[in-house]
């Protein structure tokens, strides 16, 4: 057992890795809270989760005042760019700068990173032509409803309740493209 945190307020226990939390004032057999390396995990994940949700609704705002200084292919450019720079300390960070990689892997992200470019420049083009940054956000979380729509292809069930949430959906962006009366 070692305590990993203790102030006036809570003391933080690991014990056979789970995490304890005991309340000042509490005996130790009382238990607010305990945290295994599941929880940890879930919890570590929505916060990467919530973290990229904010970095992916900022760019919007970066697209909107970049839309208006430089062209659709230089912004991207420049975002790939940056975006593959971050990337080479994670390459030497697995030991080999040159991965042994399969052809047919190589040839599926080669396909990805095209529709990737594809749908990042009908965004940028679109918030160029003026759409504001939240139009932008709000049409572009609708891939989410083509989940459903490709899972048909795939032979995957859809439940009702999904395609309730789809009509809903879509009615929503219908009336939120319709011009200001």
């Amino acid at each position: 057992m070692r305590t990993l945190k203790h102030d006036n307020i809570f003391t933080l226990i690991k014990y056979r890795n789970t995490i304890y939390i005991y309340s000042k004032g509490f005996s130790l057999k009382k238990l607010i809270i305990k945290l295994t390396s599941h929880d940890k995990k879930k919890i570590i994940s929505a916060l990467l989760l919530l973290l990229a949700a904010v970095v992916w609704g900022a760019a919007f705002v970066a697209q909107s005042i970049a839309g208006e200084s430089v062209g659709t292919f230089t912004f991207n450019g420049i975002r790939y760019l940056i975006g593959g720079v971050c990337l080479l300390p994670m390459l030497y960070a697995q030991g080999s700068i040159r991965p042994n990689i399969e052809p047919s892997k190589i040839l599926g992200g080669v396909i990805c990173g095209m529709a990737l470019f594809l749908a990042s420049t009908c965004q940028q083009g679109g918030i160029a032509a003026g759409a504001g940054a939240g139009e932008a956000g709000f049409i572009t979380a609708f891939y989410i409803i083509l989940v459903p729509v490709l899972g048909i292809f795939l032979g995957k069930k859809t439940t009702s309740l999904i395609w309730l949430a789809v009509f809903v959906a879509l009615t929503g962006l219908y009336f939120f493209m319709l011009p200001k009366l």
